[in-house]
C-alpha cells in the first residue's frame, strides 16, 4: 500500500519539474507563427558570391614589421598619401612628398608601376611589393 502514494508522488514531482520547463525545452520544436525567423541559405563554396572579390593592391612579399608598426595587407596611394590597410581594415595614412615617406630617420621610397604594384623601400631591407589583383 505504501508503493502506491510514492509512486504518486514522484510522478506528481517528474510533472512539475518537466512543467516549468516544457516551453523552453519544445520551443525550438513547436514554430512560434508571431516569431519572424531570418532564412539564411549558405553560399556554396564554389559559388562567386562565396568569394571575396575586392580589387586593390594586396601586399605580395617584404615583412611590413620591418617599415611600419602593423602589418599591413593592402596599400593605397591617393592624394599624395600611402593608406596602409591591416587585416582587420584598421587603415595609416602617411603623407608623401616626391614619393618618399619620411618616417622617423628612415627615408621610404615608394614606386608604383603600370598600376601593377606599389613598391615600397628603404636601405638595408627587402622591399615590400604589393601587387594588384582581387582578393
Amino acid at each position: 500500500m505504501k508503493k502506491k502514494p510514492t509512486i504518486a508522488i514522484i510522478f506528481i514531482m517528474l510533472l512539475a519539474v518537466t512543467a516549468c520547463n516544457l516551453d523552453s525545452l519544445y520551443s525550438s520544436l513547436i514554430p512560434d507563427p508571431d516569431r519572424e525567423e531570418e532564412q539564411t541559405v549558405p553560399a556554396e563554396p564554389d559559388s562567386p558570391s562565396a568569394i571575396i572579390q575586392e580589387e586593390g593592391y594586396y601586399l605580395e612579399s617584404g615583412n611590413p614589421l620591418e617599415y611600419f608598426s602593423t602589418e599591413a595587407i593592402e596599400a593605397e596611394i591617393s592624394n599624395q598619401s600611402l593608406i596602409l590597410t591591416t587585416d582587420d581594415g584598421t587603415t595609416q595614412e602617411y603623407p608623401m612628398m616626391d614619393n618618399m615617406i619620411l618616417l622617423g630617420s628612415d627615408i621610404l621610397t615608394i614606386t608604383q608601376e603600370d598600376n601593377e604594384t606599389i613598391a615600397i623601400t628603404k636601405e638595408g631591407t627587402e622591399p615590400l611589393v604589393f601587387r594588384y589583383g582581387r582578393r
